[in-house]
Formats: C-alpha cells, structure tokens, sequence
C-alpha cells in the first residue's frame, strides 16, 4: 500500500507506479499474501497453546508427522508410512532428506524430542492431554521410530496430525521462552517476526522439501473487529479474511477483486456449564433450564443469518463418531421455568455469564442473545465479554464463570478430542467432574474395534445430553473472504495451510 502521505513533486512519480502496477499479472504482484484472522496467534511454540488461530500459523512454520488432505483424510507428511506393529506398539519411517529452517537435519531423534520435550520439567504444554496415551518413542534406527502406547489407542494416527516436530539442537538451546519467540521448524514458511496482538511475518522457505511455496511473504493479521477485515478485503490489503458475518458479506457480493467462500465446519459453538464451580449450575435441573431456554434456531436465523446447523450432540456431523439419533433440547422457556421452581428456585437464578468477542462469528451478539433468552426463562445473567488471551486463562485456571461461551474444533477430527478435553475430569479444559462420564470416556479411548468404540461414544453423547453438562448451540458454517487472486477454499477442519494455495495468473 501506498504511505498515506504524498508529498508534492513525488505524487505524480507514485501515480505512475500505480498504473504500472494495475497491469502486471496478478501472479507476479503476489509477494506478500496477508490472512487476517479475529486473534493474534497466542503462542509460536508449537506445543504452547493449541487453539486453530495459533494453529493455523504454526502449521505453516512447522511440520508433523501426518496431516489431512483437502478431503479430510489422513495423509503422510514427515513420515512416509506407518503399521500397527501390536496393539500397544506402531511403526513409523520418516523422511529423509529434510532440514529444519536453521539446518539441523530432521530425523528420528527428532520425533523422540519432541514427544519428551511435552513432558519435560518446566514444560506447560497444552497437548500433554493429547499425548498421554503415549509411553515413549523408541528409535529404531534414523529414520525408524516406534511409538509405545500405554493402552491400545486407536486414534494415534489423527493425534500426530498435530504433533509438530521441533529441531532439538536449538530448542535445548533457546529454552521454552526463546523457542517460542523465535521459532524454527521443517514447514513450507520461516519465522521473520512476530508483532504482538499484531501481526507474524513469515517468508517463503526455500528449501522446502515438498517445494517453495509460490507465495515470497505470509503475514497473520490480528484483526478482532470483524469490519476491519472487511475492510482491508475491499482495499485489498487483506488477502484472506476469516469468520466474515453474512451480513456484512452480503452487499459485498460481485463488487471487488474478492469473492466469499463457505463451508460447515467441525467447530461446535456451546456453552459451558460448569459443575465444580460453587454456583446453581450444580443441580443438574440448573442446568437442563439453562438448555431449554435457549432458542437455537433464532440465533441461528437471525444473529448468523442461516450460517450455522443446530446440531444435538457434542461431536460434529462431519467426522466419525457423531450420534444422529441423540435427543436434542427444544426450545421451551416454561419447561425452563418449571425446572427451576423443582430445583428449589421458584424465583429463578442469577449467574454470570462470560464470552469472546472476534474469535467466532457474531460472539458477542451472539452471547447479547443468551443472555436476553436465559432471562425471559428466569436466569438473570451478568455477562461480562473478555479478551481471548483473558477467557482462555480463565478457562484453564478453573477461574471463568460457571457458564460461558465457546467453540471447539480440533484437526485430529476424532470424537475424543471433543468429549475428552472438554467433559474429563483431569483435563485443564474441562468444568466438568462426572465419574460415570470419566469411565464411558476411558473405556471408548482404548476400544481397537470400531463398532463397539463408535457405540460408547454414542452413550457418551446421550449421557452428556441427560446431565446438561454442555449446551450444544449449533455446527459453525464458515464464511471466508478471499482476494480473486489466490485459489483457496476453507475447509472443515479450520486449518490454513497455505501449502495447498495457489496464485492465479
């Protein structure tokens, strides 16, 4: 873009080059693409923090050892093939040739790292929850790994879809909080550098080893006002918008060098209830009021503009797993009403109330409605909106209100990486301590045959919907603008792998 101020004998210089520039093929101009997303990545070390923001931008600075095509299936990356080797033991050949973004060479030590280092004294990992039903890595040789599960566990190939190799040499080096300044991984993009609660600048890699990237420059905007990124899309500043509101994109439609694409994702918007936190939410007919009151389909129709599908139970209709026949809560205040009055509130409840604003479509308005529907049926809320950095500490620090708004989504696209994080528990994620939950999710997480383990979460998702332990709100449908010269889609994982974008000429 231009420097807003053009001084005198130089303006017309600058009006050359921009004609010039109207000229050269798009293919050509494509130096820099820029993706504004609602928050800035909340961490660059991998293994730090592992919400989608984060992990779209690390997951083009570094590598794993599986990942998932444009349809969603499990395709090799850092490892070329992997075999069941026994039920508590899996094989893995690695690639070989490849070279992290400072030169150390990858290999199994490798692999072995980095499933140590997420363990390690000082290490406070998010994916230690991911990664548990692991014992070890053993190498093999250097391009032969075995990982040593604790219990048979079925879904190890989708959870290394998110186990991002880091370079040992420099980690054991640079430390937890150097590493996550300054990262170095295998991916198709370098670190430049990262402006807080601003933007992450990466740059091409040129020794990737699936190929350079057609794209010179990546920048991640953080851009919470979801009118900003519309905005930068109409100016063109902004190559990539995420989480657009229909009704913003709508008059857009057909009047610039962008179009919006969408598709259903596997994000499941919800509101926690918790049932360690000292509040009413504690009897389970709270709880169940809380669920009747809330008219889905109104916010749906009216706040998302059709840009979401109720969905009745807690895993997504997209992946594996997804209970069709659970039975959903209607929209019924009166039943909410009396729910209460049993419950020994007859007056009804007061309970605060938290959420995001920019992290998901209309959050916050979103959240505006909850509250004014939850006090139409006798819950009178305190909503307090956050910050995502403060939500999210909140969240894991057990210190948010007993109820609150959020989204979940993980690439993995298995059923325990949604019952698991969010209703065991041990996990820093959860609210929730309910031990017939607990063993139901245990019992399904080691279960090799399918049908039986597709049937306990079944049961999972009927005994979650019986104790209202989480208000499923509806199925995100996704609303991106994208600039007319990158040919990219959204997927139904969230990720942005600008490996797969190309630039139209």
């Amino acid at each position: 873009m231009f420097h807003r101020y053009m001084h005198g004998v130089f303006f017309s210089v600058f009006c050359l080059m921009a004609v010039a520039l109207l000229v050269i093929p798009a293919g050509v101009q494509a130096q820099q693409i820029v993706i504004a997303q609602g928050i800035d990545a909340q961490a660059l070390d991998p293994q730090a923090d592992v919400n989608i923001p984060t992990m779209v931008v690390n997951s083009n600075i570094f590598d794993a050892l599986l990942s998932r095509d444009r349809s969603l299936k499990i395709i090799n990356r850092l490892a070329t093939s992997y075999k069941v080797l026994g039920p508590n033991k899996w094989r893995f050949n690695l690639r070989k040739g490849v070279e992290f973004h400072n030169g150390e060479p990858f290999d199994a030590e490798c692999v072995k790292y980095t499933f140590e280092r997420i363990f390690a004294p000082g290490s406070k990992s998010t994916q230690k929850g991911w990664f548990n039903t692991i014992d070890r890595v053993e190498i093999v040789d250097k391009y032969t790994v075995d990982f040593i599960t604790k219990k048979p566990d079925p879904i190890l190939p989708a959870r290394l879809t998110m186990f991002y190799i880091v370079p040992p040499k420099y980690c054991s080096e640079a430390g937890f909080v150097k590493f996550n300044l300054h990262p170095v991984g295998t991916g198709p993009f370098e670190f430049v550098k990262w402006i807080r609660d601003n933007k992450v600048v990466l740059k091409r890699n040129e020794k990737y080893w699936d190929g350079p990237s057609p794209i010179k420059e990546l920048v991640f905007r953080s851009m919470p006002e979801t009118q900003a990124r519309v905005a930068g899309l109409q100016t063109g500043e902004i190559d990539i918008a995420t989480y657009i509101p229909p009704d913003l994109a709508e008059p857009l439609k057909g009047k610039g060098d962008f179009t919006f694409k969408s598709t259903i994702s596997s994000r499941i918007i919800h509101l926690k209830l918790s049932t360690i936190a000292d509040s009413p939410l504690k009897n389970k007919k709270v709880r169940q009021a809380v669920n009747y009151a809330i008219d889905r389909e109104s916010i749906i129709k009216h706040i998302l503009k059709g840009y979401g599908e109720i969905i009745p139970s807690f895993v997504p209709k997209i992946i594996w797993g997804h209970n069709p026949n659970a039975k959903a809560y209607t929209y019924d205040p009166k039943k909410a009403r009396k729910l209460l009055k049993e419950a020994g509130f007859p007056n009804g409840v007061s309970i605060t109330m938290n959420g995001p604003s920019g992290r998901y479509m209309r959050d916050k308005e979103v959240c505006q409605a909850i509250a004014g529907q939850l006090a139409d049926a006798g819950i009178r809320v305190n909503l307090q909106i956050l910050e995502w950095g403060t939500l999210i500490e909140k969240v894991t620090s057990h210190t948010i209100a007993p109820i609150y708004l959020f989204g979940w989504s993980l690439p993995s696209l298995d059923p325990d990486q949604w019952l698991w994080p969010n209703l065991h528990s041990n996990e820093p994620m959860s609210q929730t301590s309910y031990a017939p939950l607990d063993e139901l999710l245990e019992q399904a997480r080691h279960e090799m045959d399918v049908k039986k383990r597709e049937q306990l979460y079944f049961k999972a998702q009927d005994m979650v919907n019986e104790e209202a332990l989480i208000v499923t709100l509806y199925e995100q449908k996704d609303l991106f603008g994208v600039s007319k010269k990158l040919e990219w889609s959204p997927r139904g994982d969230e990720m942005i792998y600008m490996r797969d974008a190309k630039l139209v000429k």
